[in-house]
């Protein structure tokens, strides 16, 4: 077998049910088809289409003798990713991938030989790690004791070398502790006597973090943890004690990516996504290939040395990649845009198995390099009624309550509304409360707002027509007042007043858009990212007013013109007649139909054009065969007696595939 032009995707088995894992598999292979597609929609590389193969593989020493196999069997493969284990991808990258295929590894890679091919595309920061911790310790009561469980790796050399001094600091390494079929007794034995004031750090796997997390939650021990490693999603329905992940994964999810998930199932949940986003950073290696081979000439495009040093220009200065949920840059094949999030789990939120996340109140941000602790705006919409949705004029007005926890006075100031609409403009406020918060804590404020916002209109299916209304905001300044939290999509309201249209869904995410700018003489190019939430609901036309106008005199026009084929030889003139003053009605009608502006083809419009060829057609064929032959006239009537009824049955089914067509759904993460 032999890969030509092709990029090899591919995963191994993790730690879910079999169902998840099947809907993860079928995932990256839809998600490999459809990225394929956006590529070569773009021209390919080289000037040629790619293709993008997805193998799933067994875990461990199996899945590895997999991919080996694939490797000595294909030649051509331009890029491929690597393991999330550190050790697989050094047997990766020095024993069977080849030198001209660029290799994308989640993890460090000790290389036995010199390659220029094998790129560093994690976003774990050490540093960010401890600069949260020392931030979270400075806010805990001095006298609190500080245990941390590892497994002496990972974050457990510069731990113990950043804290090992502190008096009220103790390192537990589990590996010397007991075996790890003992943990379950020994783990416990060491927690039950600490107190609510004190922290428990984990830096542990999955069976270690299970056995924690199950003996706090059965003695509803509120014992403060900080997690640091491992994902929870999918593997726990409640966390009872004040949980603290820092993580390089964003759980707040990309509106792109969730775009993504809706091509391929629109049933996806948000709790499948969060499964589905942790592995999707495999199908990002491709469109950073395609993005990058774009300065390329087209021979050029295909030399993995090329693309690689193009790849290592993204310094984030002059020019950034923004993929549908990471965000990288890049020297000396290592991505420099490392990214650490801190979740906290609100209690009061978890219903149903559900768990929710939000922003800690503080966050770890990288500055020109430099690592700077910044300060979380919390933002909720409670909408109250959509006033008006104008796909003519691209506009939606609505009234809401917005809560902002901040700890800025009157935050409103400090927040953009992207979208506010221009054209019809209207942005009206007013502070409802305050709620003063507890010492440490930020203040909550209750804004009533009526706005009016722009939307991407989509007139094509008008009156059967989706349309998704958002709401974008974003920090006016974040040096100065730091970041914005999306909201949660538990928190996302689904309950207001919305007339003539039916809610669909709603979403709620962030958007990256990168904006390119020139400065000084020489036109030095300055690449920026600026970074917006969103909250969005997509909605489709109940109003039946335009349908009945339409379809009941349209009907039965259509059952005159069916008529007209029943009339005998005699009754040729009478039947053209009856036939030429349906047609002309139809003109009328059509005039009277209302039609979205500025004018363009919708699906109003198309049913019309059919009513015209159809009824023009019957004119032209029953006129010219009644000056035939009364034969060739009985013979004509026949046989529009059949088509007719079949051309009907199929312009309903092309009218209701073109409805649900997904091309002509509204995009949730149009600009």
């Amino acid at each position: 077998m032999s890969y030509k032009n092709s990029f090899l995707v591919w995963t191994s088995t993790l730690a879910l049910s079999i169902e998840k894992m099947e809907m993860l598999t079928h995932f990256m292979r839809s998600a490999s088809a459809l990225i394929e597609e956006e590529i070569n929609k773009n021209g390919g590389i080289g000037g040629r289409p790619v293709e993008i193969i997805y193998k799933h593989f067994q875990k461990g020493p199996e899945g590895i003798s997999q991919l080996k196999n694939v490797f000595e069997e294909s030649r051509g493969i331009l890029a491929t990713n690597g393991h999330f284990i550190a050790g697989n991808n050094n047997i990766i990258s020095n024993e069977i991938v080849p030198r001209d295929t660029l290799l994308f590894c989640p993890s460090e890679v000790q290389l036995a030989r010199a390659n220029d091919n094998v790129f560093n595309i994690s976003l774990k920061s050490d540093e960010h790690c401890l600069a949260f911790t020392e931030a979270y310790f400075n806010k805990l009561n001095p006298e609190s004791k500080i245990v941390f469980f590892h497994e002496n790796k990972r974050l457990a050399k510069i731990f113990k070398n950043k804290f090992g001094r502190r008096k009220n600091f103790t390192s537990v390494d589990l590996l010397e502790l007991s075996a790890e079929d003992k943990w379950i007794e020994s783990i416990p034995e060491l927690i039950k006597n600490l107190k609510n004031t004190d922290v428990l750090l984990l830096d542990v796997k999955l069976s270690a973090l299970k056995i924690v997390f199950d003996y706090l939650n059965a003695n509803s021990f509120k014992l403060n943890v900080v997690k640091y490693f491992g994902s929870i999603e999918g593997r726990f329905d409640r966390v009872l004690f004040p949980l603290v992940e820092v993580s390089t994964k964003n759980s707040f999810l990309s509106l792109p990516f969730q775009e993504l998930c809706e091509k391929i199932n629109p049933n996806y949940s948000y709790e499948d996504m969060d499964i589905l986003s942790d592995s999707f950073w495999r199908l990002e290696i491709p469109l950073l290939v395609a993005h990058v081979a774009k300065n390329l000439s087209l021979q050029d495009q295909l030399d993995t040395q090329k693309i690689a040093q193009e790849i290592n220009k993204l310094d984030g200065v002059s020019d950034v990649f923004i993929g549908k949920i990471k965000t990288y840059t890049f020297d000396n094949f290592r991505n420099t845009n490392r990214e650490t999030f801190a979740f906290s789990f609100p209690l009061a939120v978890q219903k149903n198995g559900q768990i929710t996340k939000t922003f800690t109140p503080f966050q770890v941000l990288s500055d020109d390099g430099e690592t700077d602790i910044c300060t979380v705006n919390f933002v909720y919409v409670d909408l109250i009624r959509i006033t008006d949705i104008d796909i003519g004029s691209g506009t939606w007005g609505c009234e809401f309550y917005l809560d902002l926890v901040s700890d800025f006075e009157d935050p409103i100031k400090i927040i953009n509304f992207n979208n506010l609409s221009m054209l019809n403009s209207k942005y009206e406020y007013r502070l409802i409360r305050k709620i003063a918060a507890e010492m440490g804590s930020a203040d909550t404020y209750r804004y009533f707002i009526s706005a009016n916002f722009d939307f991407a209109a989509l007139a094509d299916n008008y009156p059967f027509d989706m349309q998704h209304i958002f709401i974008s905001l974003s920090i006016s300044n974040s040096a100065d007042f730091g970041i914005l939290q999306p909201v949660p999509w538990q928190l996302l309201d689904y309950d207001f007043h919305l007339e003539g249209w039916k809610l669909k869904s709603a979403r709620t995410g962030y958007l990256k858009r990168k904006e390119v700018s020139h400065i000084s003489a020489n036109l030095k190019q300055v690449s920026d990212v600026r970074e917006e939430v969103r909250l969005g609901w997509t909605v489709s036309r109940t109003n039946a007013v335009t349908v009945m106008k339409v379809g009941i005199p349209l009907s039965f026009l259509v059952f005159l013109n069916y008529y007209t084929v029943f009339l005998p030889f005699d009754e040729a003139s009478s039947a053209v007649g009856i036939l030429t003053t349906t047609f002309l009605s139809g003109i009328a009608l059509y005039f009277s139909t209302e039609k979205p502006q500025p004018l363009r083809m919708t699906t109003v419009d198309l049913i019309f054009i059919y009513y015209y060829l159809q009824v023009g057609l019957t004119i032209v064929v029953l006129a010219i065969s009644s000056f035939v032959s009364p034969e060739l006239y009985s013979f004509v009537t026949m046989v529009i007696k059949i088509v007719l009824p079949l051309m009907i049955v199929t312009s309903v089914f092309a009218l209701i595939k073109r409805v649900r067509s997904i091309r002509l759904r509204p995009r949730i993460d149009a600009i």
